[in-house]
Order: structure tokens, then C-alpha cells, then sequence
């Protein structure tokens, strides 16, 4: 009788367990009914850091360089469609970069394809003289359309500030500026005349230095470099030819790090 109670309960037991499973299986079909989202992924996807929304294009490490490409991922939230679905671009009145002088879109078809969650925004930015002195800024802002709506919150970071999903901007500069990867602890404090002459003795390619932080080179490597560098200067110094900064005052110098 014992045997046919615990039997019982054994099978009612994976009956339940089957209806629960059935339940779940269910759920995992619910397909997603709400409004779908257009975003830059780069506040979840980032390009150099989590919460990305800018991106700064350097002319200055490349002599013959005179237009880059920058292609900005755009993604929308809930399934594919069988269809192709535009979404709306526009760039904001603060704005100082001019279309047709700075920059020109690679593609004006803004859209995410049939079949596919994610499109990117393709932009031609254009090296011309004024950049020699000055910065200039391009800020799109995607904007809610038949297809999308634009509804994500900025995302609050740990350091204080926040991230949009709608609003991206670019940068666009041929003023020699600190690289993401130039470590101090190595290479000390960061000049023009140290990083081309740098580039100069050790016959480095300067796009290297490109990109996000360590994304074209290794940390050991660059380690080497400051240590490689200030043996340049030592030996100098010894000779008689003491190499100084711009200032012709200041002894150029790398970083802690590289004074063995």
C-alpha cells in the first residue's frame, strides 16, 4: 500500500514538474508586443568604454590621411521585421561642424534591414585646414517615426555623468592631443615635440597610438618604448646634445617607470 501512495505521489510529482515545464516553454513564445526602441548601442555595445556617446577622429598621427569613415551602431530593441524599417536622423542645431565642408553622410538610407536589429550610421569626416586650430563637434539626435520610438533613458554612470542612447556626438580635430594609450608612468608628461620624436627614433607608426586605450598596442610594449626612449635621451645627454621641450628649458624626460 506504502509502495502504491509513494508511486502516486512520484507521478503526480512529474506531472506537476511537466506542467510547470509546459508553462515555461509557453512564456519563452510570448514574443515582445511593446513599442520598439531605435538607440546608439554604444551606451550597452560601447566603442571605447561602456556608456560611449561620443567618439572623437584625430587627424594628427597620419601626414596623407584626408577623410575617415565612422561608422556609429544603431540598434532597435524587440524582434526583426520581414521588412526594411527607416529611422529618423537629425543633427542638432549645436552643431559646428558643416555638412559638405567637415562631413558628409557615406549613406542617407537610414535604416535597419529586413531580417536584422542593427544598422550603423556612416559618416565621412573631412580633414580641412580650420582644424589645424580649432575642434568641431557634429551632434545627431534620433528622433521617434512611424517605425521607432526613442524612449530609453539615459544611462547614469559610476563616475557621475550620464550616457545617451538618442543623442551621439563626434569630434573632429587635427590638434595633436594626448593619446587614449599614452601612459605617463612610462612616458611621462605627454608633449608634441616628445611624442614625435618618439615616433622619429624608435620608428614607431604613430597609428599605434590610434583608437581607444591599448587597442592598437600592447601595454608591455609601450612600457618598452619609455624605457627605449629614455636611453635615447640619456645617451644625448651624455654627448653633449641635452634634449629639452619646446619651452628650450624643461629636459625632456619619460616617465617614472622608465628610469632604469
Amino acid at each position: 500500500m506504502r509502495f502504491k501512495i509513494s508511486m502516486m505521489k512520484k507521478i503526480q510529482l512529474c506531472a506537476l514538474m511537466l506542467v510547470m515545464l509546459a508553462s515555461c516553454k509557453k512564456k519563452e513564445l510570448q514574443y515582445y508586443s511593446g513599442p520598439q526602441n531605435i538607440y546608439f548601442s554604444t551606451g550597452i555595445v560601447p566603442i571605447t568604454g561602456w556608456g560611449t556617446d561620443s567618439l572623437s577622429v584625430s587627424f594628427t598621427l597620419t601626414n596623407n590621411l584626408q577623410d575617415s569613415l565612422v561608422k556609429i551602431p544603431v540598434r532597435a530593441s524587440g524582434d526583426v521585421s520581414n521588412v526594411d524599417r527607416s529611422y529618423t536622423v537629425k543633427v542638432a542645431a549645436e552643431s559646428t561642424a558643416k555638412e559638405g565642408v567637415h562631413y558628409d553622410f557615406y549613406r542617407e538610407d537610414f535604416k535597419i534591414p529586413a531580417g536584422k536589429l542593427v544598422d550603423s550610421l556612416q559618416v565621412v569626416m573631412h580633414r580641412t585646414p580650420d582644424l589645424k586650430t580649432k575642434a568641431v563637434s557634429l551632434v545627431f539626435q534620433l528622433a521617434p517615426n512611424q517605425n521607432f520610438v526613442t524612449g530609453l533613458q539615459d544611462l547614469k554612470l559610476s563616475n557621475g555623468k550620464t550616457s545617451s542612447f538618442s543623442q551621439f556626438r563626434l569630434f573632429s580635430t587635427d590638434i595633436l592631443q594626448e593619446p587614449l594609450s599614452w601612459y605617463p608612468f612610462y612616458l611621462g608628461t605627454f608633449s608634441a615635440k616628445k611624442f614625435y620624436l618618439m615616433i622619429k627614433v624608435l620608428q614607431i607608426n604613430p597609428m599605434e597610438f590610434s583608437g581607444p586605450a591599448f587597442s592598437n598596442v600592447d601595454f608591455q610594449v609601450v612600457q618598452n618604448y619609455g624605457i627605449a626612449m629614455q636611453r635615447y635621451l640619456n645617451a644625448q645627454r651624455l654627448a653633449g646634445n641635452t634634449v629639452y621641450e619646446a619651452n628650450e628649458k624643461d629636459e625632456m624626460v619619460m616617465g617614472v617607470g622608465a628610469q632604469k
